[in-house]
């Protein structure tokens, strides 16, 4: 391509313009839109790219001469050829689809033409030839087949015409690929089936030949004959239900695509089978008969007589025939009998052309001996209808439809009792004229001289009659979409009632006897206030479509209706479950679904939800609230019905005071532990401060956990929460519980460990100590920071009384070490140190009490040297209680208080256990060293004690 166009092989150029292009087998596709531009080409030749594309709208090569176009597989000449002005030499031979000669080419003054290795017929040669061109090519051409293979109809005869004519032309015709003999005319009058050809030669054009393309000629006269009178069968019929799509033009017609009829869809063939039975056909045309010769024939369950019958009688049928059963002829009628005898006739669509036909009159199915007329007299009430046979199609009965001759007064009482409904219902819609028949009253059905349907609804009715029960012939009732709220008691006379619907009513109680009528198939008590279901609801064992949607039903009610033998069963959804509830509450309290929703069900699933948001893991039927005032519901689903999930009326839980009492004692354990470190704020409810628990019903404290809380004092009017269950005072300063502590008789678990309490503190809890009583870990037990001074050389330690009881068990300790034997409550002590004592009780065999420490030091205290011996004064020092014991032969009188210099006296309690025991309680003496004046029968002896 980098090469000078002028070296381009088969391009010719003349003064720098391309005058020729010779592009021939170059297997090119596509002429580009500015091949326009080659303004001075004057020869082009496209030979052999038989894939090529043109564009049409090429105009401007006005100085073209010669083209060549052959071999490219053209159909017909493009349009950009005729507007080449100047063209002398055309070229379009071997292009095998090319089959005509396109006269505009008559506008050129051309010297040559090449037409050869096409597919032209004679005609067209002979056109090309009548132009004289001076260089005309047209031999050979190819064997051609001009048309395409047709199916001809026909009814007597079809004119052929050969597709090719001229004045050389030799005319061959076939049939079913033979020669037809004589038959050498461009045409040819067929009167048998047959594949029909004509082979064209031509005396002036030879080595080859033109044919016509197969034409199949069928005779489709039976057909055709067929089709019309099934056409005739459907017009004649109004009101059939053959779903046959019938065309515009009865030449037209496919019978393969109409329902019942079977046919090859080829018209040579016959209608193989007719099957239109249960569509609804009362004639048959007369022209049926000649419908002859096919396979299979049904026109049962269709309202065809005898009369009818007669008009296939002569069809023959090679494998099978049926008109049996026909629909019961003429129309149920009801006739009041009160005195005179009745005629009653058979329906007059039952003609009798043929005379033979038999008739049968029965009387509630019982055959009547005798009575075999077309008419039949009679003065008995009942159900009479009539079987009418004919010898000549023995396979049918035909069946009169029911004659009801009933009695008139029950005629009247049905009457009256439907009357009522429009006279109890003021401002109904039912749009009755009660001066006019009930047979014309719009909803009211009737049959044989009886109402057994009532169809009303949306009929702005609120009740029914209470004596509906005496309409006992009524099969279906529908009261829907109305404002009834009760339904009559008594129900059991409508045994024949199958159909039954209440539904969209305000009904809230279904009746007893309404379970008794076991045919009802049909139920709807949709959309009403219905809660309950009686358990002989099995008794319904006949329901196929049972609705008991947009209810108050629950699973426990839902659960008694046996399912499985019902095809519908519509039982969601369903309104809320159980009444709305209100409860206050100053704390916790247990929640429960309302206790007439399903109490007795085990298998069903419980969610919890609170302010409408879902509580995670509460699936139980219950649930505990802690002081989460709000609105709670719950959702209900069984496994058992899916699709169903209950919801439960709104629980609104609303704070309520706490007992005032309860609110008070709490008070004081604030009030009495100034250094507490409780979190509680007085101004809101009792039940939400830490560690209180508060019975929502009852509005008293059952739990109080104040563990680790700094507290040292258990006030005593604690005591008056009798409703505690649980307390836990563990780890913090109590060293005593109040006496009171045995008021709390409801108190189940009770934790005081790690304080520093004693047994006999520990024995005011009233409780189990072996599971429920924790004691144990109490830290040290005494006075802390106690000091006892040697006086001439000894001095005692003693338990104090309020500290002990008599199962305990001690054990002294010096220095942290045992002191062997020292296992009594007191202590004779002649050397300094730190002592403590530990205690232990049989009946709390976890526990070890352990003192605090008391110091033992050497200052002499005593101002009486050598007394010693003969009295003795203990513990000293002392908070409290100071014991002063002499010998036997050494009497106490008195015993006074003295300051250190003898100025002032102080009022102490004295006790005087016996003549050498004396008890004294100093506790209301400030800290500090006293001298104590003992008055004896011997001596006065002062000694020095110490007030911690």
């Amino acid at each position: 391509m980098n090469d000078p166009i002028s070296t381009w092989e088969r391009v010719k150029i003349v003064n720098n313009r391309v005058s020729e292009l010779l592009i021939y087998n170059w297997r090119i596709e596509n002429i580009p839109d500015n091949f326009s531009n080659l303004t001075e080409l004057t020869l082009l030749s496209l030979y052999g790219n038989t894939n090529l594309n043109y564009p049409d709208n090429i105009s401007s090569l006005t100085k073209l001469e010669e083209l060549n176009l052959g071999k490219i597989y053209i159909s017909r000449i493009p349009n950009f050829v005729f507007t080449i002005p100047n063209l002398t030499k055309l070229k379009v031979q071997t292009n095998e689809e090319l089959t005509t000669y396109d006269t505009r080419i008559n506008n050129f003054n051309l010297n040559l033409i090449w037409y050869q290795e096409n597919k032209l017929p004679f005609s067209e040669l002979e056109k090309i030839e009548s132009k004289n061109i001076s260089n005309t090519w047209i031999l050979p051409q190819r064997n051609s087949v001009i048309g395409n293979d047709t199916i001809v109809y026909y009814q007597s005869s079809y004119h052929l015409i050969a597709p090719d004519t001229t004045n050389n032309n030799v005319y061959k015709w076939y049939k079913d690929g033979n020669l037809i003999s004589d038959e050498i005319n461009n045409n040819l009058i067929v009167n048998e089936d047959g594949q029909y050809n004509c082979v064209i030669t031509n005396t002036r054009y030879t080595g080859f030949n033109v044919s016509s393309a197969n034409i199949n000629i069928t005779n489709n006269t039976e057909f055709l004959n067929d089709s019309l009178i099934l056409v005739k069968l459907f017009n004649e019929n109004i009101y059939n239900k053959l779903e046959w799509p019938l065309p515009n033009n009865n030449n037209n017609v496919l019978l393969k695509n109409w329902k019942g009829i079977t046919h090859s869809g080829f018209q040579g063939d016959k209608i193989s089978t007719v099957q239109i039975s249960n569509s609804n056909i009362y004639f048959i045309p007369k022209q049926f008969n000649s419908i002859n010769r096919i396979d299979s024939l049904d026109v049962s369950s269709n309202h065809l007589n005898f009369d009818q019958l007669y008009g296939i009688k002569n069809i023959t049928v090679n494998s099978y025939l049926s008109y049996s059963p026909q629909k019961n002829v003429g129309k149920e009628s009801s006739i009041g009998f009160e005195d005179t005898a009745l005629t009653i006739d058979v329906d007059k669509s039952v003609t009798d052309t043929s005379g033979r036909n038999q008739y049968q009159w029965y009387k509630d199915n019982i055959i009547i001996t005798g009575a075999n007329q077309r008419t039949y007299t009679t003065s008995e009430i009942g159900t009479y209808h009539c079987e009418i046979t004919n010898p000549d199609f023995p396979d049918l009965t035909l069946y009169q439809n029911n004659i009801f001759i009933f009695d008139q007064n029950l005629f009247n009482q049905d009457s009256t009792i439907v009357r009522q409904i429009s006279e109890s219902n003021i401002g109904n819609t039912l749009g009755w004229n009660l001066n006019d028949p009930i047979s014309t009253w719009n909803g009211v059905n009737l049959r044989g001289g009886r109402v057994n349907g009532l169809h009303l609804t949306n009929k702005n009715l609120s009740n029914l009659p209470t004596n509906i029960n005496n309409l006992d012939k009524l099969d279906s009732l529908n009261v829907s979409n109305n404002n009834i709220n009760t339904l009559p008691i008594t129900w059991n006379s409508l045994t024949e009632l199958t159909y039954l619907d209440f539904s969209e009513n305000q009904v809230s109680t279904i009746p007893l006897e309404l379970y008794s009528l076991s045919n009802i198939t049909h139920l709807n008590i949709s959309n009403n206030i219905i809660a309950v279901f009686d358990d002989s609801i099995s008794n319904l064992i006949l329901l196929d479509f049972f609705d008991v949607s947009n209810n108050l039903f629950t699973f426990d009610d839902l659960l008694l209706v046996n399912k499985d033998n019902i095809t519908s069963f519509n039982y969601t959804p369903q309104g809320l479950a159980g009444q709305e509830q209100f409860i206050g509450t100053a704390g916790i309290i247990e929640i429960s679904v309302d206790a007439t929703v399903d109490p007795y069900v085990t298998t069903n699933s419980y969610q919890w939800f609170y302010e409408r948001n879902i509580i995670i893991g509460e699936t139980e039927r219950t649930y505990t609230v802690n002081n989460q005032y709000g609105i709670y519901h719950v959702t209900i689903s069984n496994l058992e019905l899916p699709g169903l999930t209950l919801r439960t009326s709104d629980i609104n839980v609303t704070p309520e005071a706490t007992f005032v009492t309860d609110s008070l004692a709490l008070i004081t354990l604030l009030d009495g532990n100034p250094n507490h470190q409780l979190d509680w704020i007085t101004t809101t409810p009792v039940g939400s401060w830490e560690g209180i628990k508060v019975d929502g019903l009852s509005t008293r404290v059952i739990f109080i956990d104040v563990w680790s809380k700094n507290l040292d004092t258990f006030p005593s009017s604690l005591a008056t929460l009798d409703s505690l269950h649980e307390i836990n005072f563990g780890s913090n300063n109590l060293t005593s519980l109040p006496q009171e502590l045995d008021q709390l008789s409801a108190l189940e678990y009770a934790n005081f460990s790690n304080n520093h309490l004693t047994f006999v503190e520990l024995n005011k809890v009233q409780i189990d100590t072996s599971y429920n009583f924790v004691y144990q870990n109490q830290k040290n037990i005494g006075e802390e920071s106690t000091t006892v001074t040697l006086e001439n050389g000894f001095n005692y330690l003693i338990v104090p009384d309020d500290s002990k009881t008599s199962d305990d068990n001690f054990q002294w300790y010096r220095n942290g070490d045992v002191i062997n034997g020292a296992t009594s409550d007191s202590l004779r002590v002649n050397n300094i140190g730190e002592y403590n004592y530990t205690i232990v009780n049989p009946h709390y065999p976890d526990a070890l009490l352990s003192s605090f420490s008391i110091t033992v030091d050497g200052e002499v205290t005593s101002i009486n040297d050598g007394k010693e011996s003969i009295i003795k004064v203990f513990p000293n020092p002392s908070n409290a209680l100071i014991h002063v014991q002499t010998i036997s032969s050494i009497y106490i009188s008195d015993i006074s208080i003295y300051s250190t210099n003898g100025s002032e006296m102080y009022s102490v309690v004295k006790t005087s256990m016996s003549l050498n025991n004396w008890e004294l309680n100093i506790s209301s003496l400030s800290k500090g060293v006293y001298i104590m004046k003992i008055v004896t029968n011997n001596d006065i002896i002062n000694i020095k004690i110490q007030k911690n």
